[in-house]
Order: structure tokens, then sequence, then C-alpha cells
């Protein structure tokens, strides 16, 4: 995953940084969240994280190395 900024200008949105080569002729998932204040973009984030979040279950436990077991 990887985060851009862009402007969107003429109906296309147009990256303020250069894409590795090796993205050239891809398709891409793209979530737009508009850029404001620092206030206003961390309100954004929180609201984002809620709508996400989970609560998990009081004897859950995180097993590591369970997760490279196949």
């Amino acid at each position: 995953m990887q985060v851009i900024e862009v402007t969107y200008k003429d109906g296309a949105f147009v990256p303020v940084q250069k894409l590795n080569i090796e993205k050239e002729g891809k398709k891409f998932k793209i979530l737009i969240i508009e850029r404001g204040t620092p206030e206003t973009e961390q309100e954004e984030f929180f609201r984002f994280v809620d709508r996400f979040s989970f609560t998990l279950p009081e004897d859950y436990t995180f097993d590591r190395d369970e997760i490279y077991e196949s």
C-alpha cells in the first residue's frame, strides 16, 4: 500500500509525485480523502477508525506463531 497526494484537474487525478515504473499500466482502487485543516483531517481519520473498529472478546489472545502455521 502506498499513500500519495494528487490534485484533481480537468476530470483527472494528477499525482504530485511520480509513481514507480512498476506501476505503469496497472489499475488501482483509490480512497478519496479531501485535504483540509489538520484538525479536519484528524477528525476524518477518527471517524474512519470508528467505522471499521470492532471489539474483541475478553478472552481473545493473539498467537503470533499461529499466523505462520500452514
